[in-house]
């Protein structure tokens, strides 16, 4: 009879480490925060007026992300935009940082993109961060 509770406890220990170690998964991975903090994230690397170059020096140093482009003739097209007029800064870049999902959903991922804009003079002037769901 005793060994039920044990056995009970052992179960209830092993389910606090995993909730425990997802919750810090989610806490501690800046990718998986709301968007507006993952973008306070990005500002504090790159701080407004910071130099083109200096961004893309620290989006290649990153092992996680995937520099798309880099543009010094135009800025980026926010997405669900397509007026020429709704460009953000006059140069750009863009990095793929990459996707997550949860454990029960593992076709529903969610990528994460970070596009800068710059000024004619390369400084940085606004960071947009796009999650998209999979499906």
């Amino acid at each position: 009879m005793k060994k039920k509770p044990k056995i009970c406890r052992v179960l209830l220990a092993i389910l606090a480490i995993f909730l425990a170690f997802t919750f810090l998964q989610i806490l501690l991975n800046p990718i998986r925060w709301p968007r507006m903090a993952t973008r306070q994230y990005i500002l504090w690397h790159t701080p407004m007026g910071t130099n083109i170059h200096d961004v893309v020096e620290f989006a290649r140093s990153r092992d996680d992300w995937r520099v798309h482009y880099v543009s010094f003739e135009r800025g980026f097209l926010p997405p669900g935009r397509s007026s020429i007029d709704s460009l953000v800064g006059e140069q750009s870049i863009r990095v793929n940082w990459g996707s997550y999902g949860a454990w029960y959903k593992p076709l529903h991922g969610t990528h994460v993109s970070v596009l800068w804009g710059f000024d004619s003079d390369g400084n940085l002037t606004d960071v947009l961060v796009h999650k998209t769901m999979g499906g």
